[in-house]
């Protein structure tokens, strides 16, 4: 797989930043570190906060986030109500364990 720069995944997180924002359960989305399987794979991602994973087989498929953009991977990490405060997901407001998984994210203005 081609790796991109994180100006490069931050332009594509700017075309589809919108149209993630309007799938079921999303909180937020960014660039950060994949994660699988709690460990960091090395790999750079956009991260799509969600209130509350759903199974594949719960979702129609016009409603399951899509599993790459462009090449770059979609990990998705689900933030419990005790994680956030309500109507803040910004993440200097998410509980210190949540704050340093995505510790290693770009800053994206629209977050």
């Amino acid at each position: 797989m081609v790796k991109l720069s994180d100006k490069e995944i931050l332009d594509i997180l700017d075309r589809y930043f919108s149209k993630l924002k309007r799938y079921i359960n999303v909180l937020n989305v960014n660039v950060g570190d994949e994660v699988t399987a709690g460990k960091r794979t090395g790999r750079r991602a956009i991260v799509v906060y969600v209130s509350k994973k759903l199974l594949l087989s719960n979702l129609k498929e016009k409603d399951r986030l899509p599993m790459y953009l462009k090449k770059v991977p979609v990990d998705v990490i689900e933030l419990l109500p005790k994680d956030y405060k309500m109507g803040d997901t910004s993440a200097s407001n998410l509980i210190p364990s949540i704050q340093n998984r995505i510790a290693s994210g770009v800053k994206n203005e629209k977050v």
